[in-house]
């Protein structure tokens, strides 16, 4: 973002990561699509993405992470994330792998076949 557009670089900082939140949000929906109602489906969204999500990347991301290589307090040489994408995939991964094992397999999927002729 440059200055003649009127948007600072805190701007675009935010944009960016709101779009990296609603990625890993989409990898949770994919796991439990069918699975769960859409009201369901948005209170567990609003609490992974409000409280979860944002100490996790804080953890890798930022300057005083526990994870980040640019720590100066980590016991390790801190996790290097290239743009952001194990952050996200591994965050998203996990709760979708977490909240399929919690609700368990789509109803009927033993009873529908697609090439049965009927």
């Amino acid at each position: 973002f440059s200055a003649d557009n009127g948007l600072s670089e805190s701007s675009g900082h935010f944009f960016l990561s709101f779009t990296y939140m609603t990625t890993a949000a989409t990898i949770i929906s994919g796991a439990v699509a069918e699975r769960i109602t859409l009201e369901a489906y948005f209170v567990i969204i609003f609490f992974v993405t409000i409280f979860a999500y944002p100490v996790v990347v804080h953890w890798v991301w930022s300057d005083s992470g526990w994870l980040s290589p640019w720590s100066t307090d980590s016991l390790n040489d801190g996790a290097l994330d290239f743009s952001g994408s194990v952050v996200i995939h591994l965050f998203g991964g996990t709760n979708a792998l977490t909240l399929a094992a919690l609700i368990g397999p789509r109803k009927l999927r033993d009873n529908i076949s697609v090439f049965s002729p009927e």
